[in-house]
């Protein structure tokens, strides 16, 4: 559920970062559009063929490639030295967030059992409404603090 939620909070945090995401990398306007519909777009696209194939084989092989792609896209977007290398980043981090995503949702159904499936959904859908506040709000915190200084 803690990976459903960071893939929510994710998508929600950088609409809270766009004006100092573009200041920092200096990205055209086009980019950092790129920067939001890449990947909601990446993930959108990945979603029902990565879920496909995790009921197919292996979920637990899925998620963990899914958090690897994750993880991986998410340092790269963090050390992107500009708008392009952002963009192609956010993109291969929507991929990964839309292999991981169904797992979820496929082991809920797999491993829990009547009221147990039904408190494990509710569960899974507080995580992510909590997520989805927290996101802005992490976000504007970090850049209050600006760690990375000038």
């Amino acid at each position: 559920m803690a990976a459903a939620a960071f893939v929510v909070m994710d998508a929600t945090k950088i609409n809270v970062a766009l004006t100092s995401i573009q200041a920092s990398v200096d990205a055209t306007s086009t980019e950092v559009m790129l920067v939001v519909a890449g990947y909601v777009l990446a993930f959108g696209l990945i979603l029902v063929p990565a879920g496909r194939v995790g009921d197919l084989h292996s979920r637990k092989v899925m998620m963990i490639a899914g958090l690897a792609a994750f993880t991986g896209a998410s340092v790269a977007c963090a050390l992107a030295p500009n708008g392009i290398v952002l963009v192609i980043a956010r993109l291969a981090q929507g991929v990964g967030a839309g292999m991981l995503s169904p797992q979820v949702v496929g082991l809920i159904q797999q491993l829990a059992r009547g009221d147990q499936r039904g408190r494990a959904f509710g569960r899974l859908g507080a995580a992510i409404a909590v997520a989805t506040g927290l996101g802005p709000c992490i976000s504007g915190m970090v850049i209050e603090l600006d760690v990375p200084g000038p």
